[in-house]
This record gives C-alpha cells, structure tokens and sequence, in this order.
C-alpha cells in the first residue's frame, strides 16, 4: 500500500470518528508473529510500583466494564500547564513476565485510551532508551486525540522519521494533555501497543489497508495529468553543472545547499549532497532555497555575494539573500528568523550557517533558465568559495489573484515594540510588515490604515489589491457596536470583493459559557447590521455544555458562525456543510 493511501485511511479516521476500538485478535488480523506487543496496564499493584514524578497530575486504577482495570490520570489543579507522570516502562514489563522491547523493532506506538472532560487534545509521549533512564528534550512524539467522545479511540505515534527512537526502551512519559481549565480532567489508558509498521497498526485499529480511497479522475482529467507528468525536463546548464574552486579555495570551509522546508541544526556539519541548486517558478512567483557553510575553524569578517540571476538574453530576475538567526529549538539550534544579508558575519569553528537565496519572477518575466553566481569571501576579500545556483521559470503565470484565503496574526504592538519606535511614523512600519507577507500571499488580520470609520483612503488599494483575499472588518480587536457595524457594511458595500474580502473575530477559543454566549451576541448584533456576514470562531474544546446537556459548544454557536476554525475530528461527516476560513469545506 502507498504512502498516501495510507495517510488517506489515518485522516478520515480522524474525520469520521470511527469507532475504532473493537480490536480483533492478532490471529484474526493475521499479523505475524512479533510484529505486534501488547503491554497491558491493568496489573495495578505492579504498575502502582513504576509510576513516578508526577507534575500537576495523579493516577489511580479504576474498573472500566469494557476494559477492565485501567490507569486514570488526572490533572491534580486547576488551569494546568503541563501535566505529566513518568512510567519505568523496562521494569514493569520485565514484572510482568515480558521480554526487554527494542525500539528498532517497532515503527508506531499506540495507546488505547478514553478521555473525560479534558480540555487539551494533545499527548506529547517523552522516552529515555539506550543506557539512560532520563527523559530529555528531542526525544519525544506528538499526537492527537478526539477530546468531544467518551468512546475508546486509539493514540498512535509514528516513530519512522525519529533517529533516536532506538534500543530498549526503559521509561516513558506521559504528558496526556497540554494544558487544562480545570482539575479533575481525565484520561483513561488500558494498553501500549507498539507496532512494526503502519499497515499493522492500522489493522488494529480496524482500518482496512487499501487504495480504495484514492482520487478517480475522469478520462479527460486523467489524460491531463499524463500529459504534465510526462513533460521531460529541459535540457540546461543546470544539468550539465560541475562543482565551482574558487581563487582560493578553503577546503576548511563546506558550502552545500537545500530545500528550504529542511531545517539544519548548528551542529551539523556534515555537507549535504547538493553542490547547486535549481530553483522552478512560474511567471509572478516567488521561491527560495537554502545556502548551508560549515567550518572546521572560525573565520571572522566573511562576506557572501549573489548576483542576479540572469538569462542568456541578460534579462534578470529580482535576487535576495537572507541570514538566519538561530534559537534552541529542543536542546538544539535551529534558524527562524530570516531578516536581509548585511554586511560581514563569522564562522564558529565546528558549526553550521544557513543563508535563503530568494529569487522572484514577475508576469512579463521571460521563460527559460536563470544562473547566478554566489561567492564567500574571507576578511581579505580573497575568493573562497563559489558556485553557481539556477532558476528556471516555466512558460506559464500564477494569477495575482490568490486562489486560497488566509488570514493570520500580525501584531501592530509587537512591530514597534521589539524596532523600539515608540514614536508615531504614520504606519509605515507596519505597513512594510504587512506588504512583505502579502507579497508572499499572506493576508494579516488588520489592513493598513484600518480605521473604525474606513476614514483613510489610503486602505482603498489594500481592498482593490487582489492578493488581498481576506481581512478583519475594522482591524483586530475593535470594539464592535451598532454604530460602526451598520457604518461598515455602508463602506464596503460599495463593492462586492470588499464584502467578499470581510471577516468578523470577536472572540477567540470560547471555552466555557460565558465565551459561548459573548459569541451569540455578538452573532445576533453582526446579523442584524450586516448582512451576508462571516464569522470566524476558532474552536480550542468541543464537549457538552453540561452534564446533563445534549448540546455541545459547537451546536451552541452553530446559528451565528460562518467560518469554523475547528481541530479535523471536531465536525462530523452529518453535519451540514460550513465554509472554512481557508476555503474548504467542513462536513
């Protein structure tokens, strides 16, 4: 079975709510011998014995009529922010009369679990393998679970892409929720189930392993698709391309390049593969990829060049290069912030660096290959390192209109409070922000000189800007009332793109009653002055509003919101279909 097959099958799992916990026997899901270990936790006064640390958390065993004994965790407070509990895992299976489990063998984790009022809906699983018996950071998994059903369900952790999931396995952590409002939240845990493969577990879970469930295209569109895939690459410099020597080569110096969406550590050194790289763009695109140097020894004062990147014809290409700058991410360095290349910056002896080449093409741009040049240079300006990196840009133009909706953060205080520009400057700074993400297709909740009244005409272009696909009516936290709801709709209906364009987020993560009933209100006062509206409520929980309620936060609300941004398993497939702020729709 494919990879995306098998993805197919886990996600509408999740979507659909399957009732997944009627576990065959082994022998029935034909499993081979050794390809599946069940560890049951029933045994109380054994794993009593092997539970330790607990943070803002306790446990007891408790009778399920399904289960049998199970382990209940617990948050022992009120607005917990990171409940765990430790689990000698090697002891107590070796009590239990159960050989040592290897981590090689076995590519999935699973829990078999039920929650109960829990707030959260994230289980981070932490283990210390090998000779150590101390959980650290970067030795972990996360997963999800469906926190709005008491039924049993499964949590599955897939350790393939994890280098240190290796050698016996010999404690475990279970940080069961990320936080939670209140004590007494709960999760119930009969088994651990570690599984050689994703098809095993996925027998498990009662999922049957097939292709059923990828796309059929109809003859016209299947054809299509032929046609692009059988399109060779064209023949370029770039396939032909041999390693640069700079002037003066430093063969202490390492220089490689990467996809961007790959994060190098600091520490690694090691060069990849990659001695160019081949940026594809269409017409009025934007596309990056990295520049990675390592050294053996520290260099102070190096400069790094790129030039244009020019056809054969002399035509170029808009050409940038950025720095990144590095934060611990789980005990180790990573890049995040991408600010422009200025000026020198040094090599630390046995490091990485890692630079973004950025190249943009624009709707008249001319199709073909690019080739730019880039080139370290040492405290004397002496040549150390080259080579050239290529762009080709297909015959084809991305519409300046964004086909997808997005709408994220951008936090006006922030800007000027980390640029130390406590004085006015007319919004230009959060303007050049805001330009920058739009340019990369990334519309902010607030436009540029939004007012209350729309009374700068100089937001006139961001609502005509066609990229500009979604924003908040007003700005971010506007007070809403009558008055400037009505003024507003006046505003914007002087066209129907600004209308379309216009999105209401009075409350965010209604958790209790109180935030539900501030969403109706507000519902009812937006409805009644502006009509055609939309309305984002972004989900955190979904449960019941009571005990005794059979209505849930989301039926709550349901009459007012028009844009749900729900955790996937939070709506079911018998709903009826609701616009999502991205576009889709939810079912």
């Amino acid at each position: 079975m494919s990879f995306t097959s098998r993805v197919l099958c886990l996600l509408l799992a999740i979507l659909m709510l399957l009732p997944i916990g009627c576990t065959k026997e082994e022998e029935d899901l034909k499993i081979p011998k050794g390809w599946l270990r069940r560890i049951p936790l029933g045994n109380s006064d054994v794993a009593s014995k092997y539970l330790f640390g607990p943070n803002q958390c306790e446990f007891d065993f408790v009778k399920d009529k399904k289960e049998g004994n199970v382990l209940k965790l617990s948050t022992s407070v009120d607005s917990a922010t990171d409940p765990y509990i430790h689990f000698n895992f090697r002891d107590y299976i070796k009590e239990i009369g159960e050989k040592d489990l290897f981590a090689d063998d076995f590519d999935v984790v699973m829990l078999r679990v039920r929650v109960e009022n829990l707030t959260g809906s994230n289980f981070e699983m932490y283990y210390a393998n090998g000779i150590s018996t101390e959980i650290k950071g970067g030795q972990s998994s996360i997963s999800i679970y469906d926190n709005s059903t008491s039924k049993w369900q499964y949590i599955f952790f897939d350790m393939t892409k994890d280098p240190n999931w290796v050698d016996l396995v010999n404690v475990l952590r279970f940080d069961f929720t990320t936080a939670a409002v209140s004590k007494g939240e709960s999760m119930y845990i009969s088994e651990i189930l570690f599984a050689k493969d994703m098809d095993t577990a996925l027998k498990v879970m009662g999922i049957k392993s097939n292709t059923k469930l990828e796309k059929k295209w109809d003859k016209e569109t299947e054809k299509y698709i032929k046609k692009l895939l059988s399109i060779k690459d064209p023949g370029t410099e770039y396939s032909k391309y041999k390693p640069q020597k700079a002037a003066n080569e430093e063969k202490n110096i390492n220089m490689w390049f990467d996809h961007t969406y790959t994060r190098t550590p600091e520490d690694k050194t090691k060069p990849g593969k990659m001695n160019t790289y081949q940026l594809r763009l269409a017409k009025n695109e934007l596309e990056s990829c990295q520049l990675i140097l390592s050294s053996k020894k520290e260099y102070s004062n190096m400069t790094l060049e790129i030039t244009d990147f020019k056809n054969k014809n002399g035509k170029t290409l808009r050409t940038e290069m950025f720095e990144g700058h590095y934060f611990e991410v789980r005990e180790e360095m990573i890049i995040d912030p991408l600010p422009p290349l200025q000026g020198s910056f040094d090599l630390k002896a046995n490091k990485s660096k890692s630079f973004v080449v950025k190249v943009k093409s624009e709707l008249d741009t001319e199709a073909g290959e690019y080739v730019a040049t880039v080139t370290l240079k040492d405290s004397s300006g002496r040549e150390v390192k080259k080579a050239k990196v290529f762009a080709y840009v297909w015959d084809f133009e991305l519409p300046e209109k964004t086909s997808n909706k997005t709408l994220m953060d951008l936090s006006w205080y922030n800007i000027y409070a980390s640029h130390k520009k406590y004085e006015g400057d007319d919004g230009v700074l959060y303007k050049n922000y805001y330009d920058f993400l739009l340019e990369n297709r990334i519309c902010s909740y607030t436009l540029p000189y939004a007012t209350e009244y729309y009374d700068d005409d100089r937001i006139l272009e961001y609502l005509d800007n066609p990229r500009v696909t979604s924003f908040l009516n007003m700005g971010w936290k506007r007070q809403l009332n009558e008055s400037n709801i009505k003024h507003s709709y006046d505003f914007l209906s002087q066209k129907e793109e600004w209308l379309d364009k216009a999105y209401f987020y009075p409350i965010d993560e209604p958790l209790d009653i109180s935030m539900l009933n501030e969403v109706r209100n507000f519902g009812e006062l937006i409805k009644n002055n502006f009509p055609g509206y939309k309305l984002i409520v972004p989900m955190h929980i979904n449960k019941a509003l009571d005990a005794e309620s059979t209505i849930d936060h989301f039926e709550y609300v349901a009459d007012y919101v028009t844009a749900w941004c729900p955790k996937t398993f939070y709506r079911k497939l018998s709903r009826k279909p609701t616009t999502l702020v991205v576009g889709m729709k939810a079912y």
